[in-house]
This record gives C-alpha cells, sequence and structure tokens, in this order.
C-alpha cells in the first residue's frame, strides 16, 4: 500500500472495518472537494473525526495550487483521510474523480466549510438500518452562529417525511444529503457543467438528485441529521456575484429537468424563480433590489444558454 506523508493514504487500505456485537455496519464515505481553504477544512474534518459512528473514510480532493490544505490534512494523522491533489477546479469534476476512490456503500456530500453535528452519521445509519430500500436522505442545515438558526424554512417538515421534487428543491442542501455510492455510480456522477468553477455555477446535487428520482428513488427528511454553515446575515450586498452565478445554474438546471426532460413537478421553482423575483424587485425593500435583479439576470441568462447536447 502506497502512502503519502503523515499517513494520509492515497488508496482505501481497508472496508467496514469496525463492528460492534456482530452486527455488520455500513461504511459511509464523506466526498470532501476543497479549494483554498485550509483553516476551514480542519473544522470540518474535526466535526466528521468526533463523530459517534465511527465506520466511515474521508476523500479529500484538493484542488488548491499550494499544500496548505495538505498540511491541515496530515495534521490529524488519521488513516481514514485519503488525500488527493489535482491540477483541475471544477466541484463537479473533483467529485467524480473522488468517486474512483470511494469505498463506502453511501457518500456524504462534504462541505469544506460546514461543521457536522457529532450524531450526523449515526442519526443516518439509525434510519438505514431499517429501510431496506435505496434512498436518498437530506438533513437540516442551520447557521453557524450563537442561535443555530435554521438556514431554510423547515416547518413543513417533519422527521422520517417522504420528500417530492419541490421539497428537494426547497430544502434539499448539498452538504446534508446522503446517496448511495452504486446508484451514484450508476447515474454516472455529477454533470461536469454544473456546480463552482464550472460553466454553471450551482445546481449539481440538484440536478444528482432529479437524475435519481427519475429512477423511482425516494427521498427523506432527517432533521436529526444536522450541519452547521455559514452565518446568518441581512446585508444585501454581501456577495452580488455569488447570488448571481447561484441563480445562473438554477436557470440551466431547470432548462435540462422541465424543458428538455420534461419534468413538470418543477414548475413551481420555475415560477418562484421567475414570478416571484419580478415581484419581489418591483414592491420589495430598495436596498435589496440588486439582490433581485441579480437573481432575474442570472436566471435568464442560465436558462436561454443551456443546450442540451
Amino acid at each position: 500500500m502506497k502512502e503519502r506523508e503523515g499517513n494520509i493514504t492515497d488508496s482505501p487500505d481497508h472496508k467496514n472495518p469496525i463492528r460492534k456485537g456482530g452486527e455488520e455496519k455500513k461504511m459511509i464515505s464523506v466526498l470532501l472537494c476543497t479549494l483554498n481553504r485550509p483553516v476551514q477544512i480542519r473544522d470540518c474534518i474535526s466535526s466528521f473525526l468526533d463523530q459517534t459512528y465511527s465506520d466511515f473514510e474521508i476523500i479529500v480532493v484538493d484542488q488548491s495550487k499550494d499544500d496548505l490544505t495538505k498540511k491541515s490534512c496530515e495534521e490529524f494523522d488519521d488513516r481514514r483521510i485519503k488525500y488527493h491533489k489535482v491540477n483541475f477546479t471544477g466541484l463537479s469534476r473533483a467529485r467524480n474523480y473522488g468517486l474512483r476512490f470511494v469505498q463506502g456503500e453511501w457518500i456524504c456530500l462534504g462541505d469544506d466549510d460546514a461543521v457536522y453535528d457529532r450524531d450526523f452519521f449515526s442519526k443516518a445509519y439509525d434510519f438505514l438500518k431499517d429501510y431496506k430500500k435505496v434512498c436518498i436522505l437530506c438533513g437540516k442545515l442551520l447557521f453557524l452562529d450563537d442561535k443555530r438558526k435554521e438556514a431554510m424554512n423547515y416547518k413543513d417538515y417533519h422527521s422520517g417525511q417522504e420528500l417530492k421534487v419541490d421539497d428537494m428543491m426547497q430544502i434539499g442542501a448539498s452538504a446534508t444529503l446522503v446517496l448511495q455510492s452504486e446508484l451514484l455510480n450508476t447515474i454516472k456522477g455529477f454533470d461536469p457543467i454544473f456546480g463552482v468553477g464550472a460553466r454553471y455555477g450551482s445546481g449539481e446535487e440538484s440536478d444528482v438528485v432529479l437524475r435519481m428520482f427519475e429512477r423511482g428513488i425516494k427521498a427523506y427528511y432527517i432533521p436529526e441529521m444536522k450541519v452547521f454553515h455559514g452565518y446568518s446575515t441581512t446585508n444585501a450586498f454581501e456577495d452580488i456575484k455569488k447570488v448571481f452565478l447561484y441563480y445562473t445554474g438554477l436557470g440551466a438546471l431547470l432548462k435540462k429537468h422541465l424543458w428538455y426532460r420534461k419534468n413538470i413537478n418543477l414548475l413551481p421553482k420555475f415560477f418562484r424563480a421567475t414570478l416571484g423575483a419580478w415581484i419581489k424587485w418591483i414592491v420589495g425593500n430598495r436596498n435589496q433590489k440588486c439582490i433581485y435583479r441579480a437573481r432575474i439576470v442570472g436566471f435568464y441568462k442560465g436558462f436561454f444558454n443551456y443546450n442540451l447536447i
């Protein structure tokens, strides 16, 4: 077995090594793609290593040009961390690359600037051990501040609820998802045209979920799977470019699945992204008009520019 420095391996050296009381447990693989976040990824990895469920691996795909992220990973000296350096950028490309090294039956789409509740894996396993079919699990995203404010509106959802297409489009945050690795490979992974660093700057996880739904896979909401990410803010000028790129990706995503693949379940999302944004731009807070404009312009750019190849 070839090893990197600091006991971070290039290739997995074990599969499902931990068993308790004779019970067969399922390995969970964290697919953790990162770019220039050596400090944040340290906190993220720490939260994984603190999990109460210990049968997992962390596949780090580092797109950074320097070695700072590698050094952050080496500090842990934990053989469950498998570090890979690539010479390209793009979230979907990096995830597809990382899929080649996954050993787990289930995949957590790790976010390098998120912190995971120590029971995240165990709560996922509690559901999966009793549910015998392939499914998608969606946890709860909260802001990483003192109040632990919910990042999305979860009031209409309860634990174990089956999530439909429009539900997933509203609360299906990438960092909270757990997917079956075999199915992810069957649908040929992530569409490289979507995601941060690609032509369309978002929508990569929604595209995967929608393609899984097409195969009859069901999704369930598990609020006990908690992920803490970022900070709540009311600053409308925080990142106009990020808003623009997100809605460019959303526009392209809806063009692909609503227009080309005829998924009419996406109509509510389409009207919220178009008519809803226009209404807010016309009658909404004047100080936030730049945000609404970025949403509108970004969405239409993605929608009209996307062509199915």
